[in-house]
């Protein structure tokens, strides 16, 4: 290497993987009118989780890449503005300065955290995007080649290829846990987020299938976020969760978490189709203490 560039038989390569243009710092951005390879920086745009206030959704996030997605992650639960601001940055470059200028207020468990929600957005984003799903899928086949690429947009490239290849793994995987959620609200318990970690804390899901209707509670989504599990919402348009809506809320599932009403005729047969479905029902519903006599 010499004066900080790498030699041209390294940029040929590092060109053909994530674009034309070599930076003199190692890193490497694809021109948007060009979208050939995988590249984090490669402006996609997906929606993420929603954001709530007072309990409510008010609007799902938008990430620009999944650069912005990564960098934002770094300050779930700790500084609700500056998650936004990286998220709201024109550039890619802007958004990680935003994130490297307030490193003192990233979330302690950032390095258990970070290669998940990398996997996360890639996740989320190749759902929403047919073109997301194929470049990521060109670059697994050629990791071998990202991983020896010393930085992409500042993550290192063993990084990238590590996370590509976990993903992928999990998209193969028979026994990836998969998880869907039903929960309305009145009927979810106070305690939701530390019953999902006893039973899914220790191997998060790959995935999460959330029902999202009118009625829906919002508690769910923040553990997704915050275990950075990628989702997908089922049933926005549904004003009231009912029986005709279960196959698509049990699609590609294995687990389904119920909060819902015991007594109504729609849980049951959510029930049975989960049964049929051959679906693990979890019904973690609160339970009222019973009327003293």
């Amino acid at each position: 290497m010499r004066n900080g560039l790498l030699p041209p038989q390294k940029r040929g390569l590092i060109a053909g993987l994530v674009g034309p243009q070599l930076r003199a710092a190692g890193e490497f951005r694809t021109p948007p009118s060009n979208p050939k390879m995988f590249d984090p920086g490669l402006h996609l745009p997906f929606t993420t989780y929603r954001r709530f206030v007072d309990g409510k959704p008010v609007v799902a996030d938008l990430a620009p890449t999944l650069i912005h997605h990564y960098e934002s992650e770094k300050f779930r639960g700790t500084d609700e503005d500056l998650r936004l601001a990286v998220l709201d940055a024109t550039t890619v470059h802007a958004a990680r300065k935003i994130s490297k200028r307030h490193i003192l207020a990233w979330r302690k468990d950032w390095k258990a955290v970070r290669s998940r929600v990398f996997g996360a957005g890639i996740a989320m984003q190749a759902v929403h995007l047919h073109e997301a799903m194929r470049l990521a899928r060109a670059a697994y086949e050629r990791s071998i080649e990202i991983a020896a690429l010393p930085r992409v947009h500042g993550l290192p490239g063993s990084f990238i290829a590590a996370t590509l290849q976990s993903f992928f793994e999990q998209v193969a995987a028979k026994d990836a846990t998969r998880l869907g959620f039903a929960t309305l609200e009145g009927h979810v318990p106070a305690d939701i987020d530390a019953r999902l970690s006893a039973l899914f804390g220790r191997r998060p899901p790959f995935s999460a299938a959330i029902y999202v209707g009118d009625s829906a509670d919002g508690a769910v989504e923040l553990w997704c976020a915050k275990n950075a599990v990628p989702v997908r919402h089922v049933g926005a348009s549904i004003k009231r969760l009912r029986a005709e809506d279960a196959p698509v809320l049990l699609e590609r599932v294995t687990h389904l978490v119920a909060c819902l009403p015991p007594l109504r005729r729609a849980t049951s047969q959510v029930k049975l189709a989960a049964r049929k479905a051959k679906v693990q029902y979890i019904d973690l519903c609160f339970k009222a203490p019973p009327t003293p006599r």
